[in-house]
């Protein structure tokens, strides 16, 4: 499911093939757990895990561009190298507003003509940085709705509550073996070296880093508002996509005593001992905060 980023590779047209046919399969999961964003007017989502040895997982909820960036862009010059400089620079956070002038890079500009038959002008893109691979979670809105950069800054606990969201419930989508993880390419997709962040990068840096110890995500119940940690949260996620409570410290990195404590916690915090009912406080409550809440 993979996509190899060097053409030249004997297997690169056999991965890219099966790439296409796994983007068709798991497409209507996808525009499932994506719903919410587009009932506030997004127009696409865009998944990519980017690995150190050249290879990447690209799925995308609007099929057609998804096809045509496969088939033309993913394992492009403009690809790798917007890639490697969002690594280089430690980037965390992408804006892309078509909307105004095209830029004067030939390869940038052409990607960003391309994104524009598809009714793709406005991408905003969150980086998560890890030790081999960089993931990205890209949400894009149409010509005319240029909001995206204002709901991700005023509201990014929601962009947060989707990745925890996301991970769950597409754990197994997302999932790529260590086979493809670790297989020769014939190169490295990442250098070793940081540049110094623009002013913007800076700032939505900040932001980022104030996003982990944000400790109030809201839980709605019959007795109000109970705010959860982080923690909770994927605790909540991992039985609402069907773990037992046994298995969730594999899945988060936890001890069993520490998931223990974390579920007695969210048993209190909603004043409620029904696992059935607390998990379905758990997805009404993910529905609200991503679309918006009265109070």
């Amino acid at each position: 499911m993979v996509i190899i980023l060097n053409p030249d590779h004997p297997k690169a047209e056999d991965y890219r093939m099966k790439a296409l046919e796994y983007n068709e399969n798991v497409s209507e999961s996808l525009l499932s757990l994506c719903e919410p964003f587009f009932n506030l007017g997004f127009t696409a989502f865009e998944y990519t895990h980017f690995f150190k040895n050249a290879t990447c997982l690209y799925l995308s909820t609007h099929k057609e561009w998804g096809k045509y960036y496969i088939e033309n862009y993913a394992d492009g010059v403009f690809i790798k190298n917007h890639i490697n400089d969002i690594f280089k620079n430690g980037t965390k956070y992408y804006y892309w507003n078509i909307n105004s002038n095209f830029p004067k890079e030939k390869e940038k500009a052409q990607f960003f003509s391309s994104r524009c038959k598809f009714d793709l002008w406005n991408n905003y893109t969150k980086y998560i940085h890890h030790e081999t691979s960089i993931e990205s979670w890209s949400f894009s809105m149409s010509k005319d709705d240029n909001k995206l950069i204002n709901f991700f800054l005023n509201y990014p606990h929601r962009l947060e509550q989707f990745i925890i969201s996301f991970r769950s419930q597409a754990f197994k989508m997302i999932d790529v073996s260590i086979l493809d993880r670790t297989l020769d390419t014939g190169g490295n997709l990442f250098t070793t070296y940081n540049m110094p962040l623009s002013g913007l990068e800076k700032e939505l840096q900040k932001l980022d880093e104030q996003i982990p110890k944000i400790d109030k995500f809201p839980l709605y119940t019959p007795n109000g508002i109970a705010y959860l940690s982080s923690r909770e949260i994927w605790v909540l996620c991992c039985l609402s996509n069907g773990t037992q409570l046994k298995a969730v410290g594999g899945i988060i990195s936890a001890t069993d005593n520490a998931v223990e404590r974390c579920w007695e916690s969210i048993k209190n915090k909603t004043q409620c001992t029904d696992k059935t009912k607390i998990i379905k406080m758990y997805r009404n409550s993910m529905l609200e905060s991503l679309c918006g809440h009265s109070n």
